[in-house]
């Protein structure tokens, strides 16, 4: 027979929402079709945008599931989930519920619909409220089950469609199998009319599929994708998966012939999915033999909460690799202690009989305890010293550089240098460990010694760049380094770039995307990721990472004017970024000795030490931290403009404000550090063509009626006799020149509030862009095309003046017989726009229209030739009373005629 498919129910399909802030429920027993109705639900939300996530509870914590989906670390808390599905239309399927299932998310908001599916109740508490608030679509066997109509899309036999609706009560798993096998008997026939009704690949493949939770895309060849077809296998989020009652019908029936199919399939699989195989089917000695390799650190580092529940199901701890995958697979779920414990005991035990295992175990415990318990990271950087000889060159130089972190930690640099100097001893020159991590470390390290940030920023590039092609998982961390050293350089675009693409793909490095996103919205001055971004940080249990978020928090709000608010985010956390800001917004609340109390410590680190100089000089205002700041880098007084504004700088002190862009000095009205600069003062841009309008340094200014006439008699060149006589024509001379000087110590007060003659001394303006100026000299280089774009009409508008009125007549007249001489002499498709101009300026320029005529007539534009001819007749007729001259009529002839008999006709 044919294979048949899921047939769609469009009756259950309506009624499930399609809105967020409802949860649907569907309790039944196996077979009924919960998983295949929850997948058209959710195909259809995922057409309109909604992201689809789905987890399986018989697969393992829905926990751990959803957080390796969302790219979270360890295992988060429920709270955590619900800030982060939140943040887009999402769909949560949770499937295989049972009523001892861990379910605290609270009833879903509009960003959420959540879908259930379980055998039995459920007693997640928001059931009976969503369900009072009308928010619970509650769907049963009795609803699930199929109606006759619905047997019979499956079946064009309507006899046979009534025969098995009839004998298997509409349940839907009963119908999809008779419908195949064609037998009713379903107890005993199943396992055997599935067997028969496919072929034997399609048989082996779903025998492997009863062991996995489900096989990825890469998998899928061709008798998976007819399993697909016919029904048997549902693809999902996470892959293909086999029906769950037909994988207990399977271990029912087929239990060895499983046992075997894995057996002979496992190496196909990856590494997740061959362990959790041989658990599924009891092959204890297959997954202890996985387990007891280096394999073990390979699952412990991508499924660590995995890793724990099949070394558990396994008796005992077992042997070494097994152990050792099992404390770091501890350390990535947040269990320290007990990791710590169970690696120094197997570090000890493996001293003699296994060096690579022990050094492995006492560089785990180095490079995690640090933040936690700084002394057992230290011991256990002596204990793995002790056995470097003893190991090959790239374990040695693996665990030499693990405790790099510790040492830095302990402020042991002359250390910290030797074992990563040793490390890079052990290796050729051209091994890639040489470059990063090692090379790296010890850029990082110059930069903390000897404040060399150009060097370490340019290390940070190339590393990236190399991360970028190896698609490593250290890649966020690397653009969030290279990000806050460019902070500091005051390059904040390229900063913010960096920090958005260390958040491009989730989940490679939970912590540096986490702080990458919090800088990222402190640069953009956005408060609502912070929330979430805190939430994060405690739940990595990283008291650092939640300092530092809380600290960019509170700098944010700080910086938005919420300065009460910034003190109280703070305050839950004492670490050095919180201090700082604490002691930061309590200066500006006019605490001032509370700041000072709040100071924290002077920092080692070289990066916070800038920030920490920075806050100190800004609530004390003592120079000696100005002096710290331009000597802690090598960019010298450069850095200052990344924590200070030039406003803060001491006024006796002009020669530090050159490192700030001269804009900023100039908004200052620093006097002494313009004088210094001068030559960089951008030029002020005066518009008098159409328009007026004063800019200066990217800022429009505005002038009293007086000041701007006189702004545009200085432009035009008059002298000050004349500006005089002008502006006040009923004074005498010495009442209208001393009007005249008040007015010019306004104009330059206006134009240059910084005190220094940059734009306007004596009555000369100088380093200055006038419009009126660039259309005279295009005038006298008869450049039509700079004068066509150039010239808008009125001139100066507001300012009426006797000397202007005879400026913008002479200016119109010379405008127009350049536009004109241009548009006669050139080519029609160039010189039809210069005469249009003309006609625009001056409508009864005869000639102007004769050449426009017959450019257009060479290019063939009849209607356009009539349309400006009739135009201008009508004008000439209106203005002057009289026509147009025989030459420019005789141009139209031909065309009029016509024309006009048409006209007749209509």
């Amino acid at each position: 027979m044919e294979h048949a498919t899921w047939v769609l129910r469009p009756r259950l399909l309506e009624a499930l929402p399609t809105r967020g802030g409802y949860v649907v429920w569907l309790q039944a027993p196996y077979g009924y079709g919960k998983t295949v109705l929850l997948q058209q639900w959710t195909d259809r939300l995922r057409a309109h945008g909604w992201r689809v996530l789905w987890a399986d509870a018989a697969t393992g914590s829905l926990l751990e599931q959803l957080g390796r989906m969302l790219g979270l670390p360890g295992l988060p808390s429920w709270a955590l989930l619900q800030c982060v599905l939140t943040e887009s239309p999402t769909v949560l399927v949770l499937d295989d519920l049972t009523p001892d299932t861990l379910l605290s998310l609270r009833l879903p908001s509009e960003n959420l619909l959540l879908g259930l599916a379980s055998r039995g109740e459920l007693r997640w508490p928001e059931l009976p409220r969503a369900r009072t608030a009308g928010r619970l679509v509650h769907l049963t066997a009795d609803d699930l089950r199929f109606r006759l109509a619905e047997v019979q899309q499956l079946l064009a036999d309507g006899a046979r469609a009534y025969e098995i609706w009839e004998r298997t009560g509409g349940w839907p798993i009963a119908v999809h199998v008779a419908a195949l096998t064609g037998t009713l008997d379903l107890q005993s026939a199943l396992a055997q009319g599935v067997r028969e009704s496919l072929g034997q690949q399609e048989w082996e493949v779903l025998l492997l599929l009863s062991a996995v939770p489900a096989l990825p895309e890469e998998l899928a060849e061709g008798p998976l994708r007819r399993l697909q077809a016919s029904g048997f296998v549902q693809r999902t989020a996470q892959g293909f998966r086999l029906h769950a009652l037909f994988t207990e019908v399977l271990h029912a029936c087929a239990w060895t012939e499983i046992q075997e199919s894995v057996r002979r399939r496992a190496a196909d699989l990856p590494l997740e999915l061959r362990a959790e195989a041989y658990l599924r089917a009891a092959l204890w000695r297959e997954l202890e033999a996985l387990l007891e390799s280096p394999a073990a650190l390979d699952l412990a580092s991508t499924v660590p909460s995995s890793l724990v529940r099949w070394c558990r199901a396994l008796p005992g701890m077992g042997g070494p690799w097994r152990r050792l995958g099992y404390g770091m697979a501890l350390c990535l779920t947040g269990r320290l202690g007990e990791a710590f414990h169970r690696l120094e005991r197997l570090a000890r035990e493996a001293d003699r009989l296994d060096p690579e295992v022990a050094i492995r175990a006492w560089g785990l415990i180095a490079y995690n305890a640090p933040e936690v318990d700084l002394e057992l990271a230290l011991r256990a950087v002596d204990e793995g010293y002790r056995l470097v000889p003893r190991v090959d060159p790239h374990s040695a130089a693996r665990f030499l550089n693990w405790t790099c972190w510790p040492l830095w930690k302990a402020r042991q640099l002359e250390r910290f240098q030797a074992v990563l100097e040793e490390a890079r001893s052990l290796l050729p020159a051209d091994d890639p460990y040489v470059f990063h991590p090692i090379g790296y470390n010890l850029a990082f390290l110059r930069w903390q010694q000897q404040g060399d940030l150009d060097y370490y920023l340019a290390y940070n590039r190339r590393t990236a760049e190399a991360q970028e092609r190896e698609r490593s998982h250290n890649l966020p961390l690397t653009l969030l380094q290279t990000g806050r050293l460019l902070l500091l350089a005051g390059r904040r675009e390229e900063a913010l770039t960096c920090f958005r693409t260390a958040q491009a793909q989730p989940g490679r490095n939970f912590w540096a995307e986490a702080l990458a996103a919090a800088w990222q919205a402190c640069l953009e001055r956005k408060c609502e990721p912070f929330e979430r971004l805190v939430t994060l940080a405690e739940t990595s249990e990283n008291p650092e990472l939640e300092d530092a978020v809380r600290g960019l928090w509170a700098r944010t709000l700080r910086e938005t004017g919420c300065v009460d608010e910034a003190a109280q985010v703070v305050r839950p956390a004492r670490g050095f970024w919180s201090q700082l800001e604490l002691a930061l917004s309590l200066w500006h609340l006019g605490r001032g000795d509370e700041a000072v109390a709040s100071l924290p410590s002077p920092p080692y680190d070289r990066e916070e030490r800038a920030y920490y100089h920075a806050a100190r000089y800004r609530i004390l205002r003592r120079e000696e931290d100005l002096e710290a700041l331009c000597g802690l880098t090598s960019l010298g007084s450069r850095i200052l403009p990344a924590l200070l504004s030039v406003s803060e700088l001491p006024p006796h002190r002009p020669e530090l404000a050159d490192a700030y862009p001269i804009e900023a000095v100039l908004r200052a009205g620093w006097k002494e550090a313009v004088e210094r600069r001068l030559d960089e003062v951008p030029p002020l841009v005066v518009e008098i063509l159409g328009r007026f309008r004063l800019t200066r340094v990217g800022e429009e200014l505005s002038l009293s009626p007086t000041a701007r006439a006189l702004l545009v008699l200085l432009v035009m060149g008059r002298e000050l006799e004349e500006v005089a006589g002008q502006l006040w024509p009923d004074a005498d001379a010495d009442q209208a020149r001393n009007n005249l000087h008040v007015q010019l110590h306004h104009l330059r007060r206006a134009l240059q509030p910084w005190r220094v003659p940059t734009y306007l001394a004596g009555n000369a303006l100088r380093n200055t862009r006038v419009d009126f100026w660039d259309l005279e000299a295009a005038l006298q280089q008869e450049d039509a095309k700079s004068v066509l774009r150039l010239y808008r009409e009125p001139l100066a508008p507001g300012v009426d003046l006797p000397a202007v009125d005879e400026v913008r007549y002479a200016l119109q007249r010379r405008v127009v017989h350049c536009l004109y001489q241009a548009g006669r002499d050139a080519a029609p498709e160039e010189g039809i726009a210069y005469l249009e101009r003309v006609l625009e300026l001056d409508p009864t320029h005869e000639p102007a229209l004769q050449a426009l005529l017959r450019h257009l007539l060479s290019l063939g534009h009849r209607q356009a030739v009539l349309r400006f001819y009739r135009d201008f007749e009508e004008r000439l007729r209106e203005e002057v009373g009289v026509a147009p001259l025989p030459e420019t009529r005789a141009l139209v002839q031909d065309y009029l005629r016509p024309a006009l008999l048409d006209r007749r006709r209509r």
